[in-house]
């Protein structure tokens, strides 16, 4: 977590990252995102997921303990417990952008968290923003 000096001690600053940029998929694919490190967020994530095309399929969260970028970026990531509010289905709605879908990991977390997207049929491309708010 990076940290800039307040008036009042050490204020979080919040984290913003591209986790996914038009991922292309088609057919039967599964796509997944670079993961995020959720430090010390409370288990709070906001996720704009943009879609072009025809996509049908759907979302999950998954979490890792074991991931490391340096040391360990081939870890094992493992399905999340559902997020508040529901993940949405795409079901062959044309290109579209949805904001603020994700507000809380209910049931614990990974320390890393990355959203993986199985598309099912259709074809298109798949973009995810992430913002960690402070705590």
């Amino acid at each position: 977590m990076m940290l800039v000096l307040g008036s009042v001690g050490f204020t979080p600053v919040p984290r913003q990252q591209t986790l996914l940029s038009a991922a292309a998929f088609t057919g039967s694919q599964v796509v997944v995102s670079d993961p995020i490190y959720m430090g010390n967020s409370g288990n709070r994530f906001h996720l704009e997921i943009v879609t072009t095309g025809t996509p049908n399929g759907t979302f999950a969260i998954e979490g890792s303990n074991q991931y490391d970028p340096v040391s360990n970026p081939s870890a094992t990531f493992v399905a999340e417990a559902a997020a508040a509010p529901a993940f949405p289905t795409l079901t062959g709605t044309p290109s579209q952008t949805m904001h603020g879908l994700f507000g809380t990991s209910t049931n614990g977390q990974g320390a890393w968290l990355r959203l993986r997207y199985t598309n099912t049929s259709g074809t298109g491309t798949l973009s995810v923003y992430a913002f960690i708010p402070p705590t």
